[in-house]
């Protein structure tokens, strides 16, 4: 049988409110750092990856996912 989660809106309340008692136990533990690399792909095209996330001043290593976001901008050239 699954376990009854406690979650709103797909936030788990129990761990919210955890994570909460903890930053309030070590106020440090709220600065959080994120890294994203970026590069240009010509014209109007980039790509960014996200990187190392830091919590307290060290590193996550936990965190593996990398999320990628890519975008490019179409101009027209048919201006009639």
């Amino acid at each position: 049988m699954a376990q009854a989660t406690n979650t709103l809106n797909g936030v788990d309340r129990d761990a919210l409110k955890g994570t909460l008692d903890a930053v309030r136990h070590d106020p440090h533990l709220a600065k959080v750092s994120f890294t994203l690399g970026a590069d240009w792909r010509g014209g109007c095209r980039q790509r960014a990856v996200t990187g190392t996330t830091r919590q307290a001043g060290a590193t996550i290593d936990s965190r593996t996912a990398r999320d990628t976001l890519a975008h490019e901008v179409r101009v027209s050239t048919n201006l009639a």
